[in-house]
């Protein structure tokens, strides 16, 4: 069994607040000093802002082994590739700029790997924050999601082998990390607790960790997946599958993911972010999923495009756009 002699700790970020990524970091120096690792630990924050972010005295002094990379084009995967290579630990965590640790989250990844000699991607719970503004945008988004969810349920019946599939499914480890390639089907709930930790086809990227052996076993992760980089973790993490590895989700270490309202999350006001989401999408189905999955993909991204189109013309540039990428992404 490799043994694991230091911990590198790699945050990607981006038209992020100082305040924002502050209170990540310092949750991670939190976690790590009321744990009881004994092993070193180095925090990599990739800066890929044109102005690098600046953070307060007070705060960087507190913070030891704490390397500023900067100077980066944005990009999630080649982001985390350099500080991946710049690295001196042994096992490499990867959290998102925008969430907290909760306590014992290090430690109990630490154990894992010591535990397993042929864990591949390791991935925890990720929780949201209760808070006012959060619950006003659910308020504000129910109505629709309960649309796409009628959407997507149609669509879903419309392909009986995943509703087959769904009804033999027996307790919630069924739905957490799970890819059907035959269908394009995801399941990838990661908000659950369980006792043990289970095997997955794939975790979230916002909070999992790997050994740097593993890393560059399969050569990081695929820079083919620009920009927001959605599906990056799940090509990673099915290429590790792929070179003998095994992946686990464990429920009894989280983060909460104080997801930023902009970006990513608000893809009908930010054209090149929803662009980027739709190629690194057709990226990732082209890459491990046939030619009769793929068709299926594009069927299921109707309710997407409905959900976020404003009239009839946007609903069909939104419907043409794809169908052009998936063309040129078959070819």
């Amino acid at each position: 069994m490799s043994s694991i002699t230091s911990l590198s700790i790699i945050v990607p970020t981006f038209g992020r607040a100082a305040t924002v990524v502050t209170a990540c970091i310092q949750s991670i120096y939190d976690d790590y000093e009321h744990s009881k690792i004994k092993l070193p630990l180095e925090v990599l924050l990739v800066d890929q802002n044109e102005t690098p972010l600046t953070f307060s005295s007070e705060a960087k002094k507190n913070w030891k082994s704490f390397i500023h990379l900067t100077g980066l084009h944005p990009s999630v995967t080649k982001a985390k590739n350099r500080a991946a290579k710049e690295a001196k630990g042994d096992l490499l965590f990867f959290f998102d700029d925008d969430v907290v640790l909760h306590k014992g989250n290090i430690q109990r990844q630490l154990e894992l790997h010591n535990e397993r000699d042929d864990l591949g991607m390791l991935g925890g719970r990720e929780v949201y924050p209760e808070t006012k503004e959060y619950f006003q945008l659910e308020q504000k988004e129910r109505r629709k999601r309960r649309f796409v969810s009628f959407l997507k349920w149609i669509v879903r019946s419309f392909f009986s082998q995943n509703v087959e599939r769904e009804r033999s499914f027996k307790n919630i480890d069924d739905y957490i990390g799970r890819i059907y390639p035959e269908t394009s089907f995801f399941f990838c709930r990661f908000d659950s607790f369980t006792a043990r930790p289970i095997k997955v086809d794939t975790v979230r990227g916002c909070n999992a960790s790997v050994k740097k052996e593993a890393f560059e076993k399969v050569s990081g992760f695929d820079e083919s997946f620009q920009g927001s980089a959605i599906r990056e973790e799940s090509d990673f993490s099915l290429r590790l599958q792929q070179a003998g590895k095994v992946n686990y989700y464990a429920g009894d270490f989280a983060v909460t993911h104080h997801r930023q309202l902009g970006g990513c999350n608000n893809l009908a006001k930010n054209y090149a972010t929803l662009i980027s989401k739709l190629e690194n999408e057709l990226h990732f189905q082209q890459r491990h999923f046939s030619h009769v999955s793929r068709f299926y993909f594009f069927i299921r991204l109707f309710p997407y495009v409905l959900s976020y189109a404003k009239s009839t013309a946007g609903i069909s540039f939104f419907l043409v756009l794809q169908f052009t990428l998936l063309l040129k992404k078959s070819r």
